[in-house]
């Protein structure tokens, strides 16, 4: 649970732009690529998208160049290019740009 600005975010307040469907890989001897060649998945870029919507708004900027500066930052072309073992990385750098009487963490 994370509180920001006042407000309680937790995982059922983000939903995903697709389904995910569990299935069958086509080999089923598959495995996930090594942590560190994946990119990110569906999860993690609603709550990516989350936090740059927010500090968007916190900051009067418009969503598509605090986005763009994210991906400068990072060296991608698009969010869903981030490399999974980037995404604490990322998280970490947006949660730092909020200033600090915003943020409340609840354990």
């Amino acid at each position: 649970m994370l509180v920001l600005n006042g407000k309680t975010i937790t995982m059922r307040d983000f939903t995903m732009s697709k389904p995910v469907t569990p299935g069958k890989a086509a080999n089923s001897d598959a495995q996930l690529a090594p942590f560190a060649q994946r990119f990110i998945g569906a999860l993690e870029e609603t709550s990516l998208v989350a936090l740059i919507d927010y500090l968007a708004d916190h900051q009067s900027l418009p969503v598509a160049l605090v986005q763009r500066q994210f991906c400068d930052r990072f060296n991608i072309g698009v969010l869903h290019a981030l490399p999974a073992a980037r995404f604490d990385a990322a998280v970490e750098y947006l949660v730092d740009q909020m200033p600090a009487e915003h943020i409340t963490i609840k354990g």
